[in-house]
């Protein structure tokens, strides 16, 4: 029996470090981290959006870290993350979205403007200097089990 794995693509992922630590527990959990599509740090919303929603994925990895795109932009994870839900008139996706202890109190901020419902359940975040501990790796793996 072929077991697929799960289609997935990276939104502005973190640095090299970080990237390893978590593609490793998404590949481990069944997510096909070897052929991943990945929109660069620095790419503007829409194009990321554009090409989030015409891709396979069934899986995106959206760190929520804040910075700039080309054009000057501030942009981040879950703002990101909410422009694309409103387009696409839902979230089809199991979100990912780590977070560092740095970005947390602007991911708090962030947060606590949406509506509990603007994920529909799709949405599991973990800080990033926890992803090596055993309840942080059961979440995502309950997470990307879930079959909503």
């Amino acid at each position: 029996m072929v077991v697929l794995k799960k289609q997935v693509v990276v939104v502005r992922p973190y640095g090299k470090r970080i990237r390893e630590l978590v593609f490793d527990l998404l590949e481990e959990f069944g997510c096909d981290m070897e052929h991943a599509m990945s929109v660069a740090p620095g790419t503007p919303d829409q194009a990321a959006i554009d090409e989030v929603i015409h891709s396979r994925a069934t899986v995106l990895l959206v760190p929520f870290h804040g910075h700039r795109d080309e054009t000057g932009a501030v942009v981040d994870g879950l703002s990101f993350l909410t422009k694309l839900v409103e387009q696409k008139g839902g979230c089809p996706w199991r979100v990912v979205m780590p977070v560092s202890r740095v970005g947390r109190a602007g991911f708090m901020l962030a947060e606590a403007r949406l509506d509990d419902k603007t994920f529909g359940g799709q949405l599991t975040v973990v800080l990033v200097e926890e992803i090596s501990e055993t309840i942080t790796r059961k979440q995502i793996q309950k997470h990307l089990a879930d079959r909503r």
